[in-house]
């Protein structure tokens, strides 16, 4: 019993301890300092430094990134990246609207905001494009359609702009004397069937 006591004992003195310091460069904007610190979390960090993230800001830590409260596990140098949140013009099917984000890339923001995205929706910017101040992130989810072709029922997904180029896509292409309902060069049909 008395040998458990002086475990707990012992552990908690190591707990109590004083972190040992560390260099740390940190990176904000035009920004670059360092200093030395014995934080553990990117906010106490830039606090020590005399740097006020916002609350969509983000840290990197050595590449990685991590939240502004979490515990930084690297032990050694650091450096710490502040990404400043940037004004971004997201537009989808609902409606226009303008995010704060410091997402890396456009895949990140629409992740960010409960945006699933697939392969055939349509998205511009690319997904791995970066994201900067004041752009404008496109978003078309692709259309659920049902193909009735030779009695069978087939489910896709396009962002086509005709029916012959959703069949083509799903290959289903018309040939030769096929034809198809809407006809191939009329736009996807508002109830999602073809024939």
């Amino acid at each position: 019993m008395k040998t458990f006591r002086w475990l707990i004992l012992a552990f908690f003195l190591l707990a109590c301890q004083a972190q040992p310091s560390r260099a740390v460069t940190i990176f904000d904007g035009d920004l670059t300092l360092t200093i030395t610190s014995s934080e553990q979390t990117a906010l106490l960090i830039l606090s020590e430094a005399g740097i006020t993230p916002q609350p969509n800001d983000r840290a990197l830590i050595n590449g990685i990134p991590y939240g502004l409260n979490e515990p930084i596990s690297i032990a050694g140098k650091l450096q710490l990246q502040l990404r400043r949140a940037v004004n971004v013009t997201l537009v989808t099917p609902q409606g226009e609207q303008v995010i704060q984000t410091s997402a890396l890339t456009v895949a990140d923001a629409l992740k960010e905001n409960e945006i699933d995205f697939g392969l055939y929706d349509e998205v511009t910017p690319p997904l791995t494009a970066p994201i900067t101040e004041s752009l404008t992130i496109r978003f078309v989810p692709a259309r659920e359609l049902t193909v009735a072709s030779a009695g069978a029922l087939i489910n896709i997904r396009t962002n086509a702009g005709t029916v012959g180029e959703a069949l083509a896509e799903a290959g289903i292409p018309l040939m030769g004397l096929d034809t198809s309902s809407p006809a191939e060069n009329e736009p996807l049909p508002a109830d999602g069937q073809i024939q």
